[in-house]
C-alpha cells in the first residue's frame, strides 16, 4: 500500500531525528529476512531500548542530505533498515552484530555515530565495547576496590593488635 505524502513527511522527520539526535545508528541490509525473524529482532531491540526502522532509500537519501551526512553510495545501493537507540551509542551496534551472527541474510553495512559515518569494521569495533551499564559497573567496582582493601588492612591491623595484647596478657599471667 502506497504511503501518503503526510506519512512520507512523518517518516522523513523520524529519519532526520534518527540521523541527527539518536546516540547510535547502524545501517543493515535486511533483504531476505523473514517476517518472523524481523519481529524477533524488534523484540530483542526493544529489550535493549533500541528500535528498527525500515524506510525506502529515496527517503533515507533525502534525510541524509538534509542532515548533511555523507554515506558511501554502495551502502545506499541496498534495501536498508536502521537499528538505532536514543539512549546508548553501543547498543545498536552490539545488537546488530549479535543478530547478524544468528542470521546470515542480515548484513551490517555501516553506521552513524556523532554525526559521522562509520564503516563496517568501525561498527564491529564499537560493538566490542562494553555497554554504558557495564562501564558504570566497572567504574563502581574500581572505586570500591581501594575502600574494601582499606577495610581489610584495618581489620587485619585491629586483629594484630588484639593478638599482641592477648600474648602480652598471657606473658603477664605466667610471670
Amino acid at each position: 500500500m502506497a504511503k501518503t505524502k503526510q506519512e512520507k513527511e512523518q517518516l522523513l522527520s523520524k529519519l532526520g531525528y534518527i540521523l541527527t539526535e539518536a546516540k547510535g545508528a547502524v545501517f543493515v541490509d535486511y533483504q531476505g529476512l523473514t517476517v518472523k525473524a524481523t519481529e524477533s529482532l524488534r523484540g530483542k531491540l526493544a529489550d535493549e531500548q533500541s528500535n528498527l526502522l525500515i524506510a525506502k532509500n529515496t527517503l533515507l537519501k533525502r534525510a541524509l542530505s538534509e542532515a548533511k551526512l555523507e554515506v558511501p553510495a554502495e551502502v545506499l545501493a541496498h534495501p536498508l533498515a536502521i537499528v538505532y537507540s536514543p539512549q546508548d551509542e553501543v547498543t545498536p551496534a552490539k545488537a546488530s552484530v549479535m543478530f547478524a551472527k544468528e542470521n546470515e541474510v542480515f548484513e551490517i553495512l555501516g553506521g552513524i555515530l556523532n554525526g559521522r559515518y562509520l564503516a563496517l569494521d568501525q561498527v564491529k569495533n564499537l560493538a566490542s565495547l562494553p555497554s554504558l551499564p557495564e562501564l558504570q559497573a566497572q567504574f563502581v567496582g574500581t572505586m570500591a576496590a581501594p575502600m574494601s582493601q582499606l577495610v581489610g588492612v584495618l581489620s587485619n591491623a585491629t586483629s594484630s593488635i588484639v593478638n599482641v595484647l592477648s600474648a602480652y596478657q598471657r606473658k603477664l599471667e605466667e610471670a
